[in-house]
């Protein structure tokens, strides 16, 4: 048998084994979101709810490869072709993408030199001043925007959404917050920490999270994926012994000046950078406290055995998500090949029923 012939053959079958693959997996889905409550993309995820899309997929795209060979118009022929490809894959592109993308996450802060391969592929970059504003692309969003500094003098926009393309990667903003400078020394005048501290990142154990007494969490989202930035941070000296707690007690945005630290301090976070900041600031050794105040931006406090000094300008820092998969172009070229086919479906449909009036 001739391989036309075979495809032929196959065809039939083929288109009805991918809807009823596809109308397998719409069950599993469903059953899996009444027992557990997971969702599509977790359906997508199990062994089962994979195979299903992957069989109903290439079920549909075999019998799409047969379409220009068989009976009918060619109008009916082309149009079935490219909705049967469509099909295939849009059903192949969820458990194919889920398998083989990339993910990760960068943290960077305004002014950084990002080097080359930062991520796999990226060119060496730097971060331009990150933009805020208290209106985003949808209703009650908001909008964080980095740009990333090429090395031509070209700039790409990170912001919310849609994500920005650069060498392969999709890029967006997840969070953000505050980063000021300090530099803490010892008696001796011997650095213990010192560079822009980015508040809100640093990973600490329960014994250090017990020491402060740390501001409640805002149940608040202020955008896509992005909560209200911290105010705070415990940064631990060499050997572990001693511990300083810095908060972003208040500071000038917009032209006003707020109480970042407040319960509601969360609702001028949008309205600018800070400037002018005042810090609360506490020295821990072991589990007692040998020191609360505060101190202004520009300005050094002495503590018992050391001083810090905290610069006078915050900088801002974003936390960007990064996706590398390749298989969503082949999700959008299904979408489109639907949409053709549906399109030619209607075009060749007018064109008999013009030709049927004619005729009568």
């Amino acid at each position: 048998m001739s391989a036309r012939a075979t495809l032929l053959a196959l065809a039939p079958p083929a288109r009805r084994w991918s809807g009823r693959l596809a109308a397998l997996f719409a069950a599993w889905a469903l059953g899996l979101e009444l027992a557990t409550g997971a969702g599509f993309i977790a359906a997508v995820a199990t062994p089962p709810g994979a195979i299903l899309l992957v069989l109903a997929g290439l079920a549909a795209l075999l019998a799409a490869a047969a379409a220009p060979f068989s009976a009918g118009p060619r109008s009916d022929r082309a149009a079935r072709g490219l909705a049967l490809a469509g099909a295939g894959l849009l059903l192949l592109a969820p458990p194919l993408s889920l398998a083989l993308r990339e993910t990760r996450t960068l943290q960077v802060i305004e002014g950084q030199p990002l080097p080359p391969g930062a991520l796999p592929g990226l060119p060496p970059l730097r971060v331009g001043d990150l933009r805020l504003a208290g209106g985003g692309p949808f209703p009650l969003s908001k909008t964080v925007a980095v740009p990333l500094l090429l090395p031509d003098g070209a700039a790409v926009e990170v912001g919310l959404f849609p994500p920005a393309r650069l060498a392969g990667w999709r890029l967006a903003v997840f969070q953000f917050g505050y980063a000021p400078a300090l530099e803490w020394r010892d008696g001796a005048g011997r650095p213990l920490a010192a560079g822009y501290v980015m508040l809100g990142t640093l990973p600490r154990t329960e014994e250090e999270g017990r020491l402060v007494e740390w501001l409640p969490e805002p149940n608040v989202m202020m955008g896509v994926g992005t909560f209200p930035p911290k105010v705070e941070e415990l940064i631990a000296a060499p050997g572990g012994a001693l511990h300083l707690h810095l908060r972003l007690e208040e500071a000038t945005l917009g032209g006003a000046r707020r109480a970042l630290a407040a319960p509601d301090g969360w609702r001028w976070a949008m309205d600018g950078r800070p400037a002018d900041p005042t810090f609360a600031v506490e020295l821990f050794e072991g589990p007692a406290r040998r020191f609360a105040g505060t101190v202004r931006g520009g300005e050094t406090v002495r503590l018992p055995g050391g001083q810090v000094t905290v610069a006078r300008g915050v900088r801002l820092w974003a936390e960007l998500q990064a996706v590398r998969d390749p298989f969503v172009e082949l999700f959008l070229a299904g979408g489109l090949l639907v949409a053709a086919g549906g399109l030619a479906g209607l075009v060749a449909l007018a064109t008999r029923l013009a030709a049927r009036r004619r005729a009568a």
